[in-house]
């Protein structure tokens, strides 16, 4: 946050301005209280057919397992590595997510995580993607299809620019489904793929591509150097082109956007953003506990309920790294 305030005088935009006022969790965004550590041992532990697991960092040491990191299991990659100078610093996940595709050495097909997301029981390599005819790969794209979005995708086309929708969430896919209505490709309502707040499945080939046929676009998009009213959701740009490049994808779709179960498995959103730490957040603690599904965001956990947290990851079996903690 420090790093975020240091730079934003110099970008003198007055839509980064308004953008910020409407992003009223923007603190929360930067408070940590290591979740990064247990989503990766989440990974490890639940996971275990995951070859490679890369954190991408800006210019810092994440708090993981230094054991792991030595036995190549986990590699740091800077910001530096795959996003071009001309668009750094960013403090925009728009833009990081729109240069994983070029990290080193990665898949073809991989997955995506935020630092926030756990996994709290087994998830087969099924889930995300499983062999199609003709030697092709079919992905399993878990999307949003709620009467909000349908509305969002409605006032599209009547409204140029979204940014009085609200959040600055809901101003991003505004802008994408604006941006995909007057593509060549010209996407209906019903095929915008909105991703599920969890885990997401990635073909590189497609992100690629779509530097091809979006450049100016994702360029313009990359330049926001902050979140603001003018810039897109990448993630559902990224998903609508995949599934239309590649039909043979299975689309699962939920009409909740805080949770879905089908037989891929099970997602389950732990919100604390209206919640303050202590008694209030104590019912949610014990959910969380309880819970095994195999996709979990705890969203904005306040930094007082750290000990809990730790607690509560413990008696999943998940343990913070010794060196993380020191």
């Amino acid at each position: 946050m420090e790093k975020r305030r240091r730079f934003e005088p110099l970008y003198a935009d007055a839509d980064i301005r308004r953008g910020t006022r409407a992003d009223r969790n923007l603190e929360a965004r930067y408070v940590d209280v290591g979740e990064i550590a247990f989503s990766v041992e989440s990974v490890v532990k639940y996971l275990p057919w995951v070859r490679t697991i890369f954190v991408v960092t800006d210019s810092q040491v994440p708090p993981v397992s230094r054991r792991l990191v030595e036995e190549g299991r986990v590699r740091v990659v800077d910001h530096r590595e795959l996003i071009p100078a001309e668009y750094l610093p960013t403090f925009s996940s728009r833009v990081i997510e729109s240069c994983l595709h070029r990290i080193p050495g990665l898949s073809e097909i991989f997955l995506y995580n935020n630092d926030d997301y756990m996994h709290f029981s087994p998830v087969p390599q099924s889930a995300f993607y499983e062999p199609a005819p003709q030697g092709r790969i079919r992905l399993n794209l878990r999307v949003k299809q709620t009467l909000v979005l349908r509305l969002l995708y409605a006032f599209s086309a009547v409204y140029p620019v979204g940014e009085r929708i609200g959040s600055l969430h809901a101003i991003g896919l505004y802008n994408a489904y604006a941006m995909l209505r007057r593509s060549r490709h010209r996407v209906s309502a019903r095929g915008v793929m909105v991703p599920s707040h969890s885990t997401q499945v990635i073909r590189r080939s497609t992100a690629e591509r779509l530097e091809g046929e979006f450049g100016e676009a994702l360029h313009a998009n990359r330049r926001l150097r902050f979140r603001s009213i003018r810039s897109f959701s990448y993630a559902t740009l990224l998903y609508t082109m995949e599934k239309v490049w590649n039909p043979e994808d299975r689309v699962l779709r939920s009409f909740r956007s805080d949770s879905w179960s089908d037989s891929r498995g099970q997602f389950r959103m732990f919100d604390f953003t209206p919640l303050t730490a202590g008694r209030r957040t104590e019912r949610l603690w014990r959910e969380v506990a309880r819970s095994k599904v195999q996709f979990a965001c705890l969203n904005s956990i306040p930094s007082a309920d750290r000990a809990r947290f730790l607690e509560v990851m413990g008696e999943k079996g998940l343990r913070e790294p010794p060196e993380a903690s020191s």
